[in-house]
């Protein structure tokens, strides 16, 4: 992936490891959202460490929230990155919404990591403007990558 001056978003973001990689190679910002308290705290602590808080910006958050919150501030993103809690359809919500929405830039892309591969792909086929472009398989994990249909 060509991370340089892109603008990344890590959903779900957990501890924050895709956000941070994504400066470290380059990306100009990262955007990590997550709900949980306890992932704010380490995140922080990890921005701390790696003294990149001038390039991240941390929302504590339910996902669609900070997506609406996103949208309002018309910001676009060149690579989305989807780790939601396994077995629950947020990644599918959140494509639609991301999609409908323009939040990923017409050579923008997504890239969901799932463990219900074939129920997840069954519901991204349903989305118009979805081209699935890839797909990966590492272990019981599969990666799904994602751009705009056109």
């Amino acid at each position: 992936m060509d991370l340089p001056e892109s603008i990344i978003l890590d959903l779900f973001a957990g501890c924050g490891a895709l956000g941070l990689e994504s400066i470290s190679r380059g990306a100009e910002k990262a955007y990590l959202v997550d709900s949980s308290s306890k992932a704010m705290k380490i995140i922080k602590q990890n921005i701390a460490k790696t003294r990149t808080e001038e390039s991240i910006i941390v929302l504590q958050d339910d996902y669609l929230k900070a997506l609406e919150k996103l949208k309002r501030n018309n910001i676009q993103f060149d690579f989305v990155f989807l780790d939601p809690p396994y077995k629950t359809d947020y990644a599918v919500k959140a494509t639609e919404f991301i999609m409908d929405n323009g939040l990923v830039k017409d050579t923008g892309k997504i890239i969901i990591e799932t463990d219900i591969e074939e129920d997840v792909l069954e519901k991204l086929k349903n989305i118009s403007t979805v081209d699935i472009y890839d797909v990966k398989k590492y272990g019981r994990v599969t990666l799904i990558f994602i751009r705009r249909k056109g």
